[in-house]
């Protein structure tokens, strides 16, 4: 478990914008802004320029992954800013646990949404799913007023929290 006292705001950081996330379903810039430099300044402090520079390449990939969910509409703009800050925050070294923690975590808030989703809307997610599982290309409906929706980034600073303390 990591102890240095760098992990404090960031862990604010991620806290205060997963819980506007989840409100509003909005991130406003100023959380991805605030965490970026944290992360920045955390990784500078604790891993020296060489660990700054891997997690902005880290965060520059992982930035142009979820640009490409969000022209799909599969994810907001919101969601692209906390998560390529949330990758500065982490460091390359806890990467993969910072992925693998925000799909699981991911998966579990889009569960909770679908569950608590109008039957209709539960259907056009199950008949969008069995369409993709046949291979045909989807784009993202637009959400009606039965259906909830996802507060993605809300898993990814879910995500980053477990990789961050957990991480490695």
């Amino acid at each position: 478990m990591r102890t240095d006292l760098t992990v404090v705001p960031l862990a604010v950081l991620l806290l205060a914008a997963g819980s506007w996330d989840v409100a509003r379903r909005k991130v406003p810039n100023a959380f991805p802004s605030a965490l970026f430099l944290a992360g920045l300044v955390a990784q500078t402090a604790t891993g020296g320029w060489r660990a700054a520079g891997f997690a902005l390449a880290a965060a520059l990939g992982l930035g142009a992954v979820l640009t490409l969910a969000w022209s799909a509409r599969f994810i907001g703009g919101g969601d692209v800013k906390l998560g390529t800050a949330a990758a500065v925050a982490v460091g390359w070294p806890r990467l993969s646990m910072y992925l693998l923690a925000t799909a699981l975590a991911g998966g579990l808030v889009a569960l909770a949404c679908y569950a608590a989703s109008a039957p209709a809307a539960r259907a056009r997610v199950r008949a969008g799913l069995a369409l993709a599982v046949r291979g045909v290309a989807l784009a993202s409906p637009e959400p009606t007023a039965a259906t909830v929706r996802v507060p993605y980034a809300s898993a990814m600073a879910v995500g980053a929290l477990i990789a961050l303390f957990w991480g490695g």
